[in-house]
């Protein structure tokens, strides 16, 4: 039988899934705003009766699907200028001649809007991608029916740590994915054990390896630290003097169950090439990525190994992935020590470990290694305790605030201001200064391109003012080739390192991510929180740039800021249709209006 708990989160549920296929649908559409009808004439009698009754609401919003011959009727709450409208719940329907009727759910407007995006003879397709938003909107259901049992998030630094809450404060996940919380893999089970939202902690199991079957990278003396010393100790009274030197690699526990069902594994199992050590260590907790893992009582974090499909990927550790995360952070070890920051860091990838066979067949040998590698990267240090953007920025399901709207409300308080636009302003231009500012150097002083999206971005606040900012993760990051040459930093790079991208290409990434992804999420937050002009934000962003410009005062650098406050578009990733169109490893991306543009 349904309480009123189950009921209330699958209706957030379902508005969160309902939002995030029109937006997605109308930015990869090219449909710039939602496209509301202001004369009622282009409208057939039985529409502009629909029309009339959901005007009582809001504003209405009219969607025509040319290949469905179908038009949508629905109520937009909130506009926003790049994107992140909001939505009432009830949405109408009219195909053809038919009269308008109430649209059952968001699986059938998911349906009518993949149709029409898909074309003929793609039922196949549909269907499946259905199937991942059926499978994001039972897990988002979940996490919403155990947030509303457990009562509201606690942020006071005071009762928990600020870290961790914000880790497991996702429940809703990417605000431009069709199927952002969906992990295929995962029993019922699995979800209770090991997912971030649901407050999961676990111990890791251990294997010792065969040093001839290791292929690592570390920064120098790295490999001595990573592994927590209890760990060390541990591994060291279980294993034979013999065996006391063999390196050591944590595995997940899901991950552990999946590799013993591969003949492969059980082999070096017996014989006797690889040791299980079974659980070590203390307990663990997952980031808000779901597979990587942090021990509080321990420096650094495990990016584990793990074949599921969560969103668009298996999350394994692919070879290339672990050695361009290394070869980036490197490169940014070095230039570090030219441009030191006070307010601003990036967590060090120190390295990898893996296990290499040369006696598997290729095949088996990368799909192995990419199965068994761990990244290992600094945790942060330091006070205050930073926390995850994107945790910061989830609506709040008890119908408050989102927590950085509480950040925001403590600063003022804490120098007798109120929330107005002037102090909302305020505190974005602080954030554009320890954050955007950093990014942009470097890229144009290093040709640094950093994946800094809004769960990759860190910030601790003082009493609720932006203090420092840090970007953790390097897979994604990109060095640009011109510009690294130029500035003569990474001569020790290997010339083809997976790391390196040409110029435009990493500068295409640094404005998708940085500007669409994270400011683009940010801004719109704290205007539809905080009463403000979206616009108006975005022009103290403007300012703050151009009031900085002496931070880009050698050649060439200002060009690119120049880009940023002229361009007509910006690259927006095209989620939806790169699902539908099984691209997820190469999305497409649509333009996507500047609002750093001056109008």
């Amino acid at each position: 039988m349904k309480t009123q708990v189950d009921n209330t989160a699958r209706h957030l549920a379902e508005r969160a899934a309902t939002e995030r296929l029109l937006n997605c649908y109308l930015r990869e559409t090219g449909i710039l705003e939602p496209p509301f009808e202001p004369d009622a004439s282009k409208l057939d009698d039985a529409c502009r009766e629909r029309v009339h009754h959901l005007e009582k609401r809001g504003q209405v919003m009219v969607l025509r699907l040319a290949a469905m011959d179908a038009v949508l009727m629905g109520v937009c709450r909130y506009r926003s200028v790049v994107g992140h409208h909001e939505y009432e719940a009830e949405w109408w329907c009219r195909h053809g001649g038919e009269a308008p009727r109430p649209i059952a759910g968001v699986m059938e407007l998911g349906r009518l809007l993949m149709a029409e995006l898909a074309g003929e003879n793609q039922e196949a397709l549909v269907d499946s991608l259905l199937g991942y938003v059926q499978n994001s909107l039972e897990k988002t259901t979940r996490y919403i029916e155990m947030r509303l049992r457990n009562g509201p998030t606690d942020w006071d630094p005071n009762v928990s740590d600020p870290l961790l809450t914000s880790e497991r404060s996702l429940l809703f996940g990417h605000p431009f994915h069709p199927t952002p919380k969906s992990s295929e893999g995962f029993s019922t089970q699995d979800l209770a054990r090991y997912s971030p939202e649901l407050g999961a902690t676990f111990r890791l199991h251990y294997f010792a390896v065969d040093p001839a079957l290791i292929q690592e990278d570390f920064f120098p003396d790295a490999d001595q630290v990573v592994i927590p010393e209890p760990v060390r100790e541990e591994a060291a009274r279980r294993l034979e003097a013999r065996f006391q030197d063999w390196p050591l690699l944590p595995c997940h526990p899901w991950q552990y169950e999946y590799l013993f069902r591969e003949q492969a594994v059980r082999d070096l199992l017996a014989d006797g090439r690889v040791h299980d050590l079974g659980m070590l260590g203390n307990e663990v907790y997952p980031t808000s990525s779901v597979r990587t893992v942090l021990d509080p009582r321990h420096d650094y974090f495990f990016k584990l190994p793990f074949n599921v499909r969560l969103t668009n990927f298996v999350r394994v550790n692919p070879l290339e992935q672990m050695q361009r995360s290394v070869a980036a952070s490197r490169a940014l070890s070095i230039w570090a020590q030219h441009k030191p920051f006070h307010c601003f860091s990036v967590l060090t990838e120190f390295g990898y470990r893996t296990l290499f066979n040369p006696e598997w067949d290729s095949d088996t040998c990368e799909r192995m290694a990419a199965s068994f590698a761990v990244l290992f990267r600094a945790a942060p240090s330091g006070l205050p305790s930073p926390m995850v953007l994107a945790g910061l920025l989830e609506p709040d399901i008890q119908g408050g605030q989102p927590a950085i709207m509480q950040c925001i409300d403590r600063a003022a308080r804490d120098r007798s201001r109120t929330v107005d636009t002037k102090f909302l302003g305020e505190w974005l231009g602080r954030y554009v200064e320890i954050s955007l500012l950093p990014l942009l150097q470097c890229f144009v002083q290093a040709g640094i391109s950093l994946e800094a999206h809004v769960q990759n971005s860190l910030v601790a606040v003082r009493a609720g003012w932006p203090d420092r900012f840090f970007v953790r993760d390097l897979e994604g990051a990109s060095i640009a080739r011109g510009i690294a040459a130029r500035h003569g930093l990474f001569h020790h790079l290997e010339a083809d390192s997976a790391a390196f991208y040409d110029d435009s290409e990493a500068w295409h990434r640094f404005k998708y991510y940085i500007l669409v992804n994270h400011f683009g999420h940010l801004i719109s937050t704290l205007a539809r929180h905080g009463e403000a002009d979206e616009q108006g934000l975005w022009n103290v962003v403007r300012a703050t740039l151009q009031d900085n410009l002496n931070l880009f005062s050698e050649k060439g650098e200002a060009d690119y800021i120049h880009d940023l406050l002229t361009s007509k578009t910006l690259p927006g990733k095209a989620n939806f249709i790169s699902r539908l169109r099984e691209r997820g490893e190469r999305p497409l991306y649509v333009p996507v209006p500047n609002p750093l543009q001056e109008s």
